[in-house]
């Protein structure tokens, strides 16, 4: 019989050649293959595993080995202090992206009465249902509309409005951005597109098990952004924003933009905590 230190030891000796996480993704292996916390594995170390669940953890070590996200061997991401369900569906949810719903929560918070808000490519619902929790939560009046062209993304996403009971706050859409929305307006638009430039598509092993088309765009990552940023002024109500996740390096090529575009703010971008322009911000005219 192995001990739970024993067993994350193994795991992490096993894991040290791949992600500089080796030890926490054993810890987080071998709470999956367990059937408990990780709380309750650093509380009593000395104790044993079963021999099934020590075989399911082994499995779960040469998935992991062979570059396989730990999101999708446990089929679950934590993600603004929420679980959420993840298959290879969808993108696997970034810490950098609570930035995006930080930043979406600030908006929501300095109006006044009922905000209407749309979430591009939704995938998981990660921020939409997380936007949801919050909001009704503090008791602000909303409505949320979660986009995406992907059947598979959106049934993943509907779980886990259902699994954080806010499946009757959000409605769901099937459209390729803005298609399935003619004629409809917000107060806000968020989206967290892919952003990723095709020519670094194969470079990064764990990135092949994610969906190619919610990471990769043509024309330096910039492809679907320029696409929502352009027609997103048509869907926003007067006084309304548009808040979208951007990749390192961006920031540049999207203010050059804004200044041909009919945007008449001046953009502007919030950083993430290793302090890199995350989230580009942009404010349609009250006139």
């Amino acid at each position: 019989m192995t001990s739970i230190r024993e067993a994350i030891a193994e795991g992490a000796k096993l894991l040290e050649r791949g992600p500089s996480t080796a030890r926490l993704d054993a810890e987080v292996l071998l709470s999956f293959a367990c059937g408990r916390s990780r709380t309750e594995l650093h509380a009593h170390p000395e104790q044993e595993i079963s021999p099934d669940s020590h075989k399911r953890y082994r499995e779960c070590l040469k998935r992991r080995a062979e570059g396989e996200p730990c999101a999708y061997i446990t089929g679950v991401k934590e993600f603004w202090g929420l679980n959420f369900i993840v298959t290879p569906e969808v993108l696997i949810p970034r810490p950098e992206t609570e930035h995006l719903v930080e930043a979406a929560l600030e908006v929501c918070r300095s109006r006044e009465g009922r905000i209407r808000i749309a979430d591009l490519g939704t995938g998981s619902g990660c921020i939409t249902v997380a936007l949801a929790y919050e909001l009704k939560r503090e008791g602000c009046e909303f409505e949320l509309t979660a986009v995406d062209n992907s059947a598979g993304a959106l049934a993943v996403a509907e779980r886990n409005a259902k699994e954080i009971s806010v499946e009757n706050c959000i409605k769901f859409i099937r459209s390729d951005w803005f298609s399935e929305l003619e004629g409809t307006k917000f107060d806000m638009i968020v989206s967290n597109p892919p952003y990723v430039s095709v020519e670094s598509q194969g470079l990064c092993r764990e990135l092949g098990y994610e969906p190619e088309q919610a990471l990769y765009a043509e024309d330096q990552g910039l492809s679907c952004i320029r696409t929502i940023f352009h027609e997103a002024p048509h869907h926003l109500n007067p006084g309304g924003e548009l808040l979208i996740e951007i990749g390192q390096g961006q920031a540049e090529l999207l203010t050059e933009e804004c200044k041909l575009s009919h945007w008449h703010d001046q953009p502007e971008f919030l950083r993430d905590l290793a302090g890199i322009d995350r989230v580009l911000r942009l404010r349609k005219s009250r006139e």
